[in-house]
């Protein structure tokens, strides 16, 4: 082999490792975490881990398709809750929380207020392909779950008295164009322990081992402290500094 070719050769195979290292995390439309803003994927999930490899990109997907491709190994990567994901994609797949979250039962205020036992045997909203959410809302709480496409769809089938609340982060109902402070209102006791962050497949365990590493240098950091307080009312700010 020329001198050239041993080149080109060389480059070619750089060129391909260099795409190989790349990572694409998929997401599902869930603001303030992740969203898509201008046509560019935004949020706190988002910006965090771009501070974590720059060289990261990211695609949104439909919430169920994101849960069943994790599952089915179709894609390597993705952002989603500690909650979300089946049996069988928690086996398949290293996951990395990057913050809390504040998970409520939201419901309309015109109830007045209502204890968690109330929501015994009725169904709530949850997003769609969530897995362990359900589980445990059923197993722990005697609640139904009925599966929406999105925080909007939720706060909808509720206004329209087909559904009796829905389970989901206080920031996001926040979020929400919507959401109306008079009309929804939420059960004061948290109904799980969450975490939003990162699912990566276990083939590829040097990506997130060192990503692991740079997450963990990088919540000391005031650009961490920024990003939270940018997305997240300040009334719901969570310490996340004890996150393992």
């Amino acid at each position: 082999m020329s001198k050239v070719h041993l080149y080109l050769a060389t480059l070619l195979i750089t060129f391909s490792c260099s795409i190989q290292a790349a990572l694409e995390f998929a997401y599902l439309e869930y603001p303030p975490y992740a969203f898509e803003k201008e046509g560019k994927a935004q949020g706190i999930t988002i910006e965090i881990l771009k501070n974590l490899d720059s060289e990261v990109t990211f695609i949104k997907l439909p919430p169920a398709r994101l849960f069943l491709y994790l599952e089915s190994e179709e894609i390597s990567c993705g952002l989603s809750s500690s909650i979300a994901l089946s049996t069988k994609a928690y086996a398949n797949n290293y996951y990395l929380p990057l913050l809390n979250v504040d998970t409520y039962i939201f419901y309309l205020k015109s109830h007045g207020t209502l204890p968690l036992d109330y929501f015994r045997g009725k169904d709530i909203a949850v997003l769609r392909g969530v897995q362990i959410e359900k589980s445990i809302l059923k197993s722990k709480y005697g609640i139904n779950s009925y599966d929406v496409n999105s925080p909007t769809h939720a706060l909808k089938m509720i206004m329209l008295g087909r559904l009796e609340g829905f389970h989901m982060s206080a920031s996001a109902i926040l979020n929400l164009k919507e959401y109306d402070s008079e009309l929804v209102t939420f059960v004061a006791k948290p109904a799980i322990k969450v975490t939003a962050g990162f699912y990566i497949n276990k083939k590829n365990k040097q990506a997130f081992d060192k990503l692991k590493r740079q997450r963990s240098a990088f919540f000391n950091t005031q650009s961490y402290r920024d990003i939270l307080k940018k997305h997240l009312n300040k009334d719901l700010l969570v310490d996340s500094s004890a996150l393992k």
